[in-house]
């Protein structure tokens, strides 16, 4: 699928795109961006998830640095203290960040996947107990 046959293609500015491979590669998100909002490509990118997580813990707020796509896909969990770089054209800061933030596994991601579910399930619980 083409980056103009998405229905949004007209009214969407995320910059960072999963149909437009140079919006990977060279493309700068701030929290208070727009994501993309194409269903069937947001269920399966997980860096889209971090996205939102990252707006709703900081509540949009840019101060906080702009990421990249490398950058999304290797953000484990999101905490109100992330952080992206206030630069990401100096590559040594990049660099850096990117050492401290190693890639993720797929055995990690089925703990994290894991421990996530059961928080789901934890909350739903107790939501039913206290009707």
């Amino acid at each position: 699928m083409k980056m103009y046959d998405c229905p949004k293609f007209n009214i969407c500015s995320a910059p960072l795109c999963p149909l437009n491979k140079n919006s990977l590669k060279n493309g700068e998100w701030y929290p208070n961006d727009e994501i993309c909002h194409k269903v069937s490509e947001r269920k399966n990118k997980r860096w889209i998830k971090i996205q939102r997580r990252i707006q709703k813990k900081t509540n949009g707020n840019p101060d906080i640095g702009e990421f990249n796509f490398a950058m999304l896909e290797r953000i484990k969990a999101v905490g109100s203290k992330i952080h992206g770089l206030g630069d990401i054209r100096k590559p040594p800061l990049l660099r850096t960040w990117l050492q401290n933030h190693p890639p993720i596994d797929t055995k990690s991601m089925t703990v994290i996947k894991r421990h996530w579910e059961a928080g789901k399930r934890l909350a739903e619980y107790r939501v039913k107990s206290n009707v």
